[in-house]
């Protein structure tokens, strides 16, 4: 199976868990737990994938694995522009475009403001990062414990 992304995120207005698979258009999910609106997702994404298949449409290309920038592509899924990204993430808008075309490599403090506006965790932003926490173990957690040491990594579950 095509590994898409699932971007899952906490609803106030719906006091759950929403996994969401933007390449799949209107494939989300809900649980009680991050795990669980995971699970129900997966479910949903071979309901999508089977009908797509039944009507004979191509299947989307996942958009992770065509060697997408996770900055822009977390920014496009954010439904931001990079001067809004610059704006909220207290980072020049040049720092952004290079850090989108590969061109510089993300510090700590880019990870950690653009982390905090995206919602997502600083290894999914910067694969280098994901595939160093293998090696290195807890390379991420560290880097999200220096963050809310220095208050600047907002937690990311509800009532913390």
């Amino acid at each position: 199976m095509h590994e898409y992304l699932i971007v899952v995120f906490w609803s106030e207005e719906d006091h759950a868990w929403i996994a969401d698979v933007p390449d799949l258009r209107s494939c989300t999910a809900h649980g009680r737990t991050p795990e669980k609106a995971v699970a129900e997702v997966r479910i949903a994404m071979e309901a999508w994938l089977e009908t797509a298949r039944e009507a004979g449409k191509p299947l989307p290309v996942p958009r992770a694995s065509v060697g997408e920038n996770p900055i822009r592509l977390f920014r496009d899924l954010a439904g931001m522009t990079q001067p809004e990204l610059a704006d909220r993430s207290g980072l020049n808008q040049r720092v952004i475009s290079r850090l989108e075309l590969g061109q510089r490599k993300p510090t700590v403090d880019h990870l950690i403001a653009l982390s905090n506006v995206l919602g997502v965790p600083p290894d999914r932003l910067y694969p280098p990062l994901a595939a160093a926490g293998g090696k290195r173990k807890g390379v991420s957690s560290n880097l999200e414990k220096k963050g809310r040491q220095k208050g600047r990594i907002r937690s990311r579950s509800p009532g913390r």
